[in-house]
């Protein structure tokens, strides 16, 4: 035991002498990623899991560097490797998540077809909105699942700002503001990024489960995972969004994109099937753009696939940076939070940081 309380104050001694308030994060550098013991991880150094410690370290020296960061934790070989927190935050803390949410809605759509509450991804989805949309004209009721998981909705909608995201989630009827909207493609056709459409699965989630989005998930997903309390918003319609409204801890994130990285299972659980997850993998768009060190960008189901530093790369992605990153070929998982509320330039230039960040020195780091 004396031992023990020597080694934490010697800790404590070392994080006070390397602390700095230079950082745009008021974080401190060198020694604030080491991770306290968690029941929920197992915790491994650097070293042991392939890093080289002084790149490593490097990587969190640059995180506490990074504007608008508010947390950072890294997993490797299933073990939590680092681990930091900035502006006042710490592990307990919810982050918004942002559009992290649409990766979540894929998963929990896939749990439902594998228990049989929907049919398939092309299932159409008019019968859902029968009793709320009762004039929902042909072509758009024809509309199925698997153009909303691939933004393929073919709705007229502009999101490149963040008013465009505002006005509907803002919106006396969401459901309405969506399906109202003119078609400008044929559905299936084109990819266009649609966060109101995504909605819509809540939404349909609900209809054909008879409870709510967030208890659907809490009892198929959020329990079987250990999260501990969440909190998701509900829009004016009722239902929780679809598109951008958890907010989560960042070790609850990283277990998502553990998940992920296992193939749908936990443990010895299966949570959703595997094939399930190898259609959230396949690419839809056939792109190859490039944004910052994320290149040969391509979507999946509400998941957004590339590379990065040549390794495959998933990408759970929301708005100003909130990014839960897989790199199924080295095991490795990066989580960002980031400052939510924040207009679209800074909001860009937060994720840009972010992503590079993860690939150039978290990927890099490792041996």
């Amino acid at each position: 035991m004396a031992i023990r309380v020597l080694f934490i104050a010697l800790l404590l001694f070392l994080s006070a002498c390397n602390s700095s308030d230079d950082s745009p994060n008021g974080a401190t550098e060198a020694s604030t990623w080491v991770p306290a013991f968690t029941s929920e991880w197992a915790i491994a150094s650097p070293e042991a899991a392939g890093f080289d410690r002084a790149a490593f370290e490097s990587a969190y020296q640059q995180a506490g560097r990074t504007f608008g960061l508010t947390s950072m934790c890294v997993i490797r070989n299933n073990a939590l490797i680092g681990e930091s927190y900035y502006s006042d935050n710490e592990r307990a803390s919810l982050h918004h998540v942002r559009s992290v949410t649409k990766t979540v809605m894929a998963i929990l759509i896939g749990i439902a077809i594998d228990r049989g509450i929907l049919d398939d991804v092309d299932q159409p989805i008019g019968p859902f909105f029968a009793a709320t949309v009762p004039d929902l004209a042909p072509e758009k009721a024809a509309i199925t699942i698997r153009h909303l998981l691939t933004m393929t909705s073919g709705f007229s909608w502009d999101e490149s700002s963040a008013s465009g995201y505002n006005n509907w989630a803002n919106s006396s009827n969401p459901i309405r503001y969506v399906l109202d909207r003119p078609l400008s493609h044929e559905p299936g056709s084109t990819f266009n990024y649609n966060s109101g459409a995504v909605h819509l699965l809540s939404v349909i989630l609900t209809e054909a489960t008879g409870q709510s989005t967030r208890s659907f998930a809490e009892s198929n997903l959020f329990e079987p995972l250990g999260f501990r309390p969440v909190r998701w918003e509900t829009l004016a319609d009722g239902h929780h969004n679809g598109g951008a409204g958890l907010e989560l801890r960042t070790l609850d994130m990283a277990k998502i994109g553990r998940l992920l990285m296992q193939s749908g299972t936990w443990g010895e659980i299966e949570i959703v099937p595997e094939s399930w997850v190898r259609q959230m993998k396949t690419k839809t768009r056939d792109s190859h753009g490039s944004y910052g060190a994320f290149k040969d960008i391509d979507y999946g189901f509400l998941w957004w696939l590339g590379t990065g530093s040549g390794d495959d790369l998933q990408l759970a992605w929301g708005w100003g940076g909130q990014f839960i990153a897989t790199f199924p070929d080295q095991d490795l998982i990066v989580v960002t939070t980031a400052k939510w509320n924040v207009g679209g330039d800074t909001a860009g230039s937060q994720e840009q940081a972010n992503i590079n960040l993860i690939i150039d020195y978290v990927r890099q780091a490792l041996h």
